[in-house]
C-alpha cells in the first residue's frame, strides 16, 4: 500500500526527471511552471487572483450602490465624477449600470419641470424614480405593485396620460425601462368587483391613500336594503290589521 509519504517521493522525483531533462538557457520558464506546480505554488496563486478579483468586484458593487442611493438627492456631476473612476473594463454587467446611472443623472434635471403639466402624477413619477435605480434583484416587487394600481380604470388612466408625458419630455428615460411601460401600457382594466376593490387597495402602494368610492357604494347599498326591509314590514303589518 503507498502511503501519502511514498507519494510526495515518486512525484518529487517525476518532477526531478522532467527538470532535469530541460535545458535552462531554452527553458527556464517551463521549469519555473513545473517547480510552482510541484510545490502547489500555482494552484496557490491562482486562489488568490480569484479572492482578489472577487474583492474587487465587491468594492465596485458597493460604490455603485452609494450612487444609486444617492441619485435623485447630491449633486449630478460629484456623482458622474464618481462613475467615471470605477474600473470597469473587465465588469461588463456593471459597466452597463454605470451607463444606466449617467443616463438618470443626466436626465434628472427635467423631472422637476414636469410638475406643471395638467397630466403630472406625482406618485406615479415617484415609483418610476424608484424603479430606475433599484438593483434589478429588487425590482419585482414595485413593478408588480405598479401593475395591480392599473387594474383600477382611475389610476390605469392617470397612469397612461402620466407614461406619455413622460415618453414625450424625457424618452432617455423611458428607454431604460421600456419593456416594462409598454407592458402597463397593454395592460386591460379588471371590470370585477372584487378585482377592482382589490386594486384600490394596491394604490396604496403609489404613496397615497386607497380609493374608498367602492366602500361608499356598499354603505350606500346596504342602506337602501334596510330602507327597502323597512317598508315591506311597514305594509305587512298595515295589511294584518286590516
Amino acid at each position: 500500500m503507498t502511503t501519502q509519504s511514498d507519494a510526495g517521493k515518486q512525484r518529487a522525483i517525476a518532477y526531478l526527471k522532467r527538470s532535469l531533462q530541460l535545458n535552462p538557457l531554452y527553458d527556464s520558464e517551463k521549469i519555473i511552471r513545473y517547480r510552482a506546480k510541484a510545490l502547489g505554488l500555482a494552484k496557490e496563486k491562482r486562489n488568490v487572483a480569484v479572492r482578489s478579483s472577487t474583492s474587487k468586484r465587491e468594492k465596485i458593487i458597493q460604490q455603485i450602490d452609494a450612487v444609486r442611493a444617492a441619485c435623485w438627492t447630491e449633486p449630478v456631476e460629484p456623482l458622474i465624477a464618481r462613475l467615471d473612476k470605477l474600473p470597469l473594463d473587465d465588469q461588463p454587467d456593471l459597466k452597463r449600470t454605470a451607463e444606466r446611472l449617467r443616463v438618470i443623472l443626466a436626465q434628472r434635471c427635467r423631472l422637476p419641470e414636469l410638475a406643471a403639466h395638467k397630466h403630472f402624477d406625482e406618485k406615479f413619477l415617484s415609483c418610476f424614480k424608484k424603479i430606475l435605480t433599484l438593483p434589478p434583484r429588487e425590482l419585482a416587487v414595485p413593478r408588480e405593485q405598479v401593475v395591480a394600481s392599473f387594474r383600477n380604470r382611475k389610476l390605469r388612466g392617470r397612469g397612461l396620460k402620466m407614461i406619455k408625458l413622460l415618453e414625450k419630455e424625457v424618452p432617455a428615460l423611458c428607454q431604460l425601462e421600456q419593456e416594462w411601460l409598454e407592458s402597463l401600457k397593454r395592460q386591460k382594466v379588471n371590470r370585477d368587483v372584487i378585482s377592482t376593490r382589490s386594486s384600490e387597495d394596491s394604490a396604496g402602494h403609489l404613496g397615497g391613500n386607497t380609493d374608498s368610492s367602492c366602500l361608499g357604494s356598499i354603505g350606500t347599498w346596504l342602506i337602501a336594503v334596510f330602507v327597502i326591509k323597512l317598508v315591506f314590514g311597514l305594509l305587512r303589518m298595515l295589511a294584518s290589521n286590516q
